[in-house]
C-alpha cells in the first residue's frame, strides 16, 4: 500500500465519520445520535472497532459513541477551517451545507458516487 493509498483511506474514514455525524439525529433526550449506515461497510466496521460507533450489526443505522461525536466535531472544525481559507470566508453559509459541499469538492473518488 502506497502513501497515497494510506492517505486516501484515512481521508475516507474521516469523511465517513464526519458525514455520519452531520446526518445524525437524536431520537430522545439522553440517547446517543443515530445515523444511517449508507457508507462503505469496511469503514463502518473500522469505526466500530476504534470505538467511534456502537456495534450495530444487522441494523440499518448506527449509534455514535461520545468518543465518535468528539472526534467528528474536531473533524468538522478541521474541514471548516480548510473551507474558510479556500472559500475566502464566505459569509452566511449554513454549517451542514458548507461542510458537505466542501467534502464533495475534495472527495477524490467522485466516480464511486455514480
Amino acid at each position: 500500500m502506497t502513501d497515497t493509498d494510506k492517505t486516501e483511506e484515512l481521508f475516507a474514514r474521516e469523511l465517513t465519520l464526519l458525514l455520519l455525524y452531520l446526518a445524525s439525529w437524536t431520537e430522545a433526550e439522553g440517547l446517543p445520535p443515530r445515523a444511517w449506515k449508507n457508507h462503505r461497510f469496511e469503514i463502518i466496521r473500522e469505526l466500530t472497532e476504534k470505538g467511534y460507533l456502537f456495534d450495530s450489526k444487522g441494523r440499518k443505522s448506527a449509534l455514535l459513541t461520545p468518543k465518535g461525536v468528539a472526534v467528528a466535531q474536531k473533524l468538522e472544525e478541521k474541514y471548516r477551517r480548510r473551507g474558510r481559507a479556500a472559500a475566502g470566508r464566505r459569509a452566511h453559509r449554513k454549517r451542514r451545507e458548507h461542510i458537505c459541499t466542501l467534502i464533495l469538492k475534495n472527495f477524490p473518488w467522485r466516480n464511486c458516487w455514480s
